[in-house]
This record gives structure tokens, C-alpha cells and sequence, in this order.
């Protein structure tokens, strides 16, 4: 007597399902796990530091310094993530950081200019190196991986020209001072500064016509070019919006010093990106996000800070953050395309 045939169609779940089936259901459920993976990650990290030390780090004054520190990463992490939606890397925001702060104070020490008009002249410059990138990029087909790395480089040499490798520390208008040192409703200025330039950039690639463009970019160049878009142009604006924002950040830097120094953006490059991936992988759809930028800031900063507050050593933070972005890079969607 011959036995019957197990039903191959077995729905996942129930011995002898196929595997297939169970395979898929995994991996639909991927970016989920992904998701709540990274968030329950931080959430333990803010019991144990909660636990450990309860009446420094769940006070106010250690909340408002969180979000003091967010600040100027915040601006930047943003402003980055517009070309990372279209596939493109900026890599030169360290040394935009440092040139568009320097030409702010510059003017004002040096050609006693009014400190609002130094902003919009360091605004300026700012947009030209957004659509210098532009050029040799999206209309020149150079890779934004090298070209903005090599010119990264350059601003940083021009700073060290435009400042005479000297600290400015003499001279600057204290409006502009004010900017990075003053409290408005009992919250630090750049902490309103950072929070209503993401808003402004969330309501862009969330809820305008450009923003579904950029993403339309970073899906399918070849496609939204046949549809009509204006690529070259789109690809620019993101460089244009990553430009300004690490100018703001290096004038936010000089202003709450009250000084020059020395490669105030090198420590932006690693946090910046490393928020942005995080950002990325805290969404289901694996996509650059200008929200997810902004509050994967202040995760990082809420774990760094935790740190210093368990006085462990300073290379930790440093170890975590570079952790962080590595671990970002490997769970986020593998199929992007870097231009």
C-alpha cells in the first residue's frame, strides 16, 4: 500500500513547511527587526546609564547638554543627508565647516563688516562650492566619493590662507557671539537654529514635489532622467543644501568659541555620516531620511555623553561612533548605487 504525498503548498510555520516560504517571511520582516533592533539598542543603553548613574544623567542640565552637543552635528547630518538620498557623497564638509566659518569672522575682524552680512556673505560662498560640486560632478561625471574628498582639502587649505594659521580671537561683532552663546525660552539658540533648519529640510524631501524628485534620483538616475526630471539640477541642489549646512555649523562653532581654531569639522565628518546610515536604517524602506538624521543625533550623542558620564576612557566615544557607522553601512539595504 503506498502512502500519500505531503502537500508541497504547506503554508510556513507548520512542520514540514517549506523553506522557501519561511525565507521570505523573514525577509519581509528584515527591515522591522532592523528597525526595533536598533532603537531597543539605544533604549538599553539609556536604562544602563540611567541605572548607573540616575541623578546625573536623567538630570535637566545633562539633557539640555545632549541637545547643546546635537546642535551643530545636527545642522550638518541634514544638510548631508540631501545628496546620500541621490547617491551622492560630500565629503568636503570638515573643510567647509572650517572655510565658512573663518570668512564670517574674517569679515568682521578684518573688513569690519556688520556681522549679519559676513553670515550671508559665508552663505554665499557656500552655495558656489554647492554648485562647483555640482558641476564637476552631475554635469562632469567626476565621483562625488573623490571629488569632494580632494576638494575638502582645498577649503582647508584655504582657511589656513584665509586666517594666516592664526586663532582669531579679537574683533568679532557681539551679535554674532550671541548667536552661538545666548538662551532663548531657556534653550540654547543653536538648538533653534538646528531644530527649524531639519524642519525646513524635513518639509522639503517629505512633503514637496523637489524631495520626491530626490528620491526619484537615488532610486533610478536613468529613470528620472527618461521621466523628465532635470537631474544634473537635482543632484545639485543636494550639494548646494549640503554646503550651506556645513557653513551654518562651522559659524555656529566660531560663535558659541568665540574664536578660530583649528579643524573644527573633522570630528562632523565621522558623526554626520554616521547619523545619517543610522537615520537610514531606523526607517522600514532602508531610505536616507532628514528626520532620521536628526534624531539618530541625538541617540548618539544621549550614548556618548553616557559615557563621559560613567568616566570611561575618551577613546570610547570614538570607538562607538566609528562602530556605529560601520554597523549602519552593513544593515542598510545593500542595492544603492554610489555615484
Amino acid at each position: 500500500m503506498s502512502s500519500t504525498p505531503t502537500d508541497a503548498r504547506q503554508p510556513a510555520g507548520i512542520p514540514g513547511a517549506p523553506p522557501a516560504m519561511t525565507r521570505s517571511r523573514l525577509k519581509a520582516a528584515g527591515p522591522h527587526l532592523r528597525r526595533w533592533g536598533v532603537l531597543g539598542t539605544f533604549a538599553l543603553a539609556f536604562l544602563v546609564f540611567s541605572a548607573a548613574e540616575p541623578s546625573r544623567f536623567l538630570a535637566w542640565d545633562n539633557f539640555s547638554n545632549i541637545l547643546s552637543s546635537s546642535a551643530v552635528p545636527m545642522i550638518v547630518a541634514c544638510g548631508v543627508t540631501i545628496p546620500l538620498i541621490m547617491s551622492d557623497f560630500d565629503l568636503s564638509i570638515g573643510g567647509v565647516v572650517a572655510f565658512g566659518g573663518s570668512i564670517a569672522i574674517v569679515l568682521q575682524t578684518e573688513q569690519n563688516w556688520y556681522w549679519v552680512g559676513a553670515v550671508i556673505a559665508a552663505i554665499i560662498v557656500a552655495i558656489a562650492i554647492g554648485k562647483l560640486h555640482g558641476l564637476l560632478i552631475a554635469k562632469y561625471g567626476g565621483s562625488s566619493f573623490v571629488i569632494t574628498l580632494a576638494l575638502g582639502s582645498v577649503y582647508s587649505g584655504l582657511v589656513l590662507w584665509l586666517t594666516d594659521s592664526q586663532t582669531i580671537y579679537s574683533g568679532i561683532d557681539s551679535g554674532f557671539l550671541a548667536v552661538g552663546q545666548s538662551d532663548f525660552l531657556g534653550i540654547r539658540i543653536p538648538i533653534w537654529i538646528a531644530i527649524g533648519f531639519a524642519f525646513l529640510l524635513f518639509l522639503i524631501t517629505e512633503r514637496m514635489v523637489v524631495g520626491r524628485r530626490f528620491y526619484a534620483v537615488g532610486e533610478n538616475i536613468t529613470a528620472a532622467f527618461l521621466a523628465g526630471m532635470s537631474v544634473g539640477r537635482l543632484r545639485t541642489y543636494g550639494f548646494i543644501c549640503s554646503a550651506i549646512a556645513a557653513a551654518m555649523g562651522g559659524m555656529l562653532i566660531f560663535a558659541e568659541a568665540g574664536s578660530t581654531y583649528a579643524n573644527p569639522g573633522q570630528p562632523l565628518l565621522l558623526a554626520a555620516f554616521s547619523a545619517a546610515f543610522l537615520g537610514a536604517a531606523l526607517r522600514s524602506n532602508g531610505r536616507f531620511s532628514v528626520l532620521g538624521s536628526a534624531v539618530s543625533v541625538v541617540l548618539v550623542q544621549m550614548v556618548t555623553t553616557g559615557l563621559v558620564i560613567l568616566n570611561l576612557p575618551e577613546w570610547t566615544a570614538s570607538v562607538f561612533e566609528g562602530s556605529i557607522l560601520a554597523a549602519a553601512i552593513m544593515i542598510a539595504p545593500s542595492t544603492r548605487v554610489w555615484k
